[in-house]
């Protein structure tokens, strides 16, 4: 038969007679034969239903049909054959043999799947709701033993979206490893589910209905906290973040910036909306951000010793003068809508400051 060897040696690159039984479903990719190849079987018989059955055999082989595959090759080999086309069937024997031992594997691992662990009734009692958003694009499938001890030790982020409904946080309690949390805008009245968590770096927790953010005193490692738009009236708890970088308590309740006056990195501070009316707490940080606008502040000069200060908002203050930010040769912007200054103190400043952009409108 005219160039026999090297159309069987072709075959069997292309169908995967090489491969071995377990890499078979990951790297099979054929879903035909190249047409010459078709031509030659088409031409070895002309039994027509030979290369339909061909045809069929890759497709049902990709699809890990071993049901069908089986079908297709018992029914090949009750036609008329020639040795051509014989050899090929015992290729696809083999195939078909690997797949069926691989689809035996994965159902004992399935059968060998528990359900979590008897002590720990946690997964169980979650709703579907966050059972799909814990396990993602895996969520349908049963729950191991194994499969639990690697989500609780090794989810490092949680997040949802702005009114996803996740205005209870219990289930995260067991989270013990999470290192972000992102919950803005979820009518979030508790965050007490997040005390015994230590290793969180980042929380945003914005525009919700949290009155009482105690919860967090075990993060020493915090080092973004957004919480703005809330009902929050204390801020003692950040005395423990000696790590903080930023801080966002925009529109709440709270008065004393105390609490954050050894958070000797911090770089920036957002409290606008805020109650406060002295800045002199964090006058020895280094801030390099600060936005005070809509507070009861009238004085800057706790910010007179910040050279490394790049952006301050005090639009809507009751605050006259500017000598303070003398000192601040970093400074970028200076945003003072609707302010309160006596009248030469933009322009000093402007001179002093000719880089900075002043924002008045």
């Amino acid at each position: 038969m005219k160039n026999l060897a090297f159309y069987l040696l072709l075959i069997c690159l292309l169908t995967g007679a090489c491969r071995s039984g377990s890499e078979y479903p990951e790297t099979i990719k054929v879903t035909a034969l190249p047409q010459d190849l078709k031509d030659q079987l088409y031409d070895q018989e002309k039994d027509n239903k030979i290369p339909k059955y061909v045809i069929v055999l890759e497709e049902q082989l990709v699809k890990r049909d071993l049901e069908g595959a089986t079908a297709t090759l018992t029914a090949m080999k009750s036609a008329p054959l020639n040795d051509f086309q014989k050899h090929y069937v015992s290729l696809r024997e083999v195939d078909v043999a690997n797949l069926a031992e691989v689809l035996k594997e994965e159902a004992n691992e399935v059968a060998q799947a528990v359900p979590v662990a008897p002590d720990s009734d946690w997964w169980m009692g979650l709703s579907k709701q966050w059972q799909q958003k814990l396990l993602g694009d895996e969520f349908g499938k049963r729950m191991s033993a194994k499969d639990l001890t690697r989500l609780l030790n090794e989810t490092k982020s949680f997040e949802v979206n702005p009114k996803e409904g996740y205005s209870d946080l219990s289930p995260l309690s067991a989270l013990r490893k999470l290192k972000r949390i992102s919950v803005n805008s979820n009518d979030i009245e508790s965050i007490e589910p997040l005390r015994t968590l230590a290793e969180v770096r980042v929380i945003h927790a914005a525009s919700n209905a949290i009155s009482d953010i105690d919860a967090l005193e075990n993060m020493k490692e915090l080092q973004s906290l957004y919480v703005a738009n809330n009902k929050i009236d204390n801020i003692e708890v950040a005395r423990n973040f000696g790590k903080l970088r930023e801080v966002n308590i925009s529109s709440n309740k709270v008065k004393d910036l105390a609490p954050l006056s050894k958070a000797v990195y911090l770089e920036r501070i957002i409290a606008n909306n805020n109650p406060i009316t002295d800045l002199s707490p964090i006058s020895k940080l280094n801030l390099q951000e600060v936005y005070i606008s809509h507070t009861n502040i009238v004085d800057l000069t706790p910010l007179e010793k910040m050279k490394n200060l790049q952006i301050l908002n005090i639009s809507n203050t009751k605050i006259t003068k500017l000598p303070a930010l003398e000192n601040c040769k970093n400074i970028k912007q200076l945003i003072c809508q609707n302010h309160q200054l006596e009248k030469g103190q933009l322009e000093a400043f402007k001179k002093l400051h000719p880089d900075c952009k002043v924002v008045v409108d």
